[in-house]
């Protein structure tokens, strides 16, 4: 989302610009943790964080990354960038710690004519991982166009996602930078995609994109945040991730709830929140993935801002 990029470097101060990375230099250990006395450290829910060079070994860019899954199966995470590519990357651990993390490819997002996506049409924010017709894909979420995608593990285009008529009216009025930045897979609900602020035009701020048809509301948990990222635990509650920014003055705020799909109306229990004004270093988080057991990665996007950070984040959450 680029709308926040140059209020955002304002807020966010680096103590150093990282050029580029090869080999164990793509990532590096952060400090994720407040400065000040606020927060207590027992209570504090991270584990672990890298904070990711501006280069990656293969000598292109990383920046923007947006939507995030964890494939279990070959033990990868897989990134989306609102710059039209896909990353795959494998964590490494150390005692039940994040230590390292290692790129293993980078893939454009391709059209369906297989070429690389551009302009507009390549800004990707929601992605998820589907396993439902025995092979697994990747669902990727658009803004601009707004559209969901099918694209094989290599980046390469298998079909477009249609919204059910209910709903494709009101997607396509969304405004162009501010529509479906979050996106899951339920086993019940089918694709849900969740628009980042409420729309006059649709049913809810979750959405059952394709079949049932479907909406839900949903307040997020600070006075004017957005949704921005979800994603589907196996009992089938989804993680929603928050953002709220206002302007560089007021404190940016991270808030990590848990949601019930099947009974909506109940309460939403925050997870763990983190404010600039508690001294947590902060960045543009826009993206989540449900790892095993109680554990979530969590991961920023820079905007391609030499102010901004991109990390990520290893968190132990009450998900029980």
């Amino acid at each position: 989302m680029r709308r926040v990029r140059s209020l955002l470097s304002v807020l966010i101060l680096l103590p150093g610009i990282c050029a580029g990375a090869r080999g164990d230099d793509f990532a590096s250990p952060f400090r994720f943790e407040p400065n000040t006395q606020n927060t207590q450290p027992q209570a504090s829910p991270v584990r672990s964080a890298l904070r990711l060079a501006r280069t990656a070994p293969d000598g292109g860019p990383v920046h923007g990354l947006s939507g995030l899954v964890w494939q279990e199966t070959k033990g990868l995470l897989h990134a989306v960038s609102d710059q039209g590519y896909l990353l795959t990357l494998r964590p490494r651990f150390t005692h039940d710690q994040l230590v390292a993390l290692e790129f293993i490819a980078r893939h454009p997002l391709r059209d369906a004519a297989g070429k690389a996506l551009e302009g507009l049409d390549r800004d990707a924010e929601g992605l998820a991982l589907d396993g439902a017709a025995g092979q697994e894909t990747l669902l990727v979420s658009f803004e601009h166009r707004h559209r969901v995608a099918r694209h094989d593990l290599e980046g390469r285009w298998l079909e477009e996602i249609p919204a059910t008529a209910p709903l494709a009216a009101g997607i396509r009025a969304l405004p162009s930078n501010d529509g479906m930045e979050a996106l899951a897979v339920h086993p019940g609900h089918g694709v849900l995609v969740g628009i980042e602020r409420p729309a006059l035009a649709l049913p809810g701020q979750i959405l059952g994109y394709a079949e049932p048809a479907e909406g839900w509301s949903y307040p997020v948990a600070s006075p004017e945040g957005a949704l921005v990222a979800l994603d589907t635990l196996p009992d089938g509650r989804l993680l929603a991730l928050e953002r709220r920014f206002i302007a560089p003055w007021k404190p940016l705020i991270i808030t990590l709830r848990l949601l019930n799909p099947d009974a909506p109306t109940l309460p939403s229990p925050i997870l763990a929140r983190f404010s600039s004004a508690e001294g947590w270093p902060v960045d543009n988080f826009e993206a989540l993935a449900w790892h095993r057991d109680d554990r979530v990665f969590m991961l920023s996007d820079d905007n391609a801002n030499p102010a901004q950070k991109t990390l990520l984040v290893y968190l132990q959450l009450p998900l029980r």
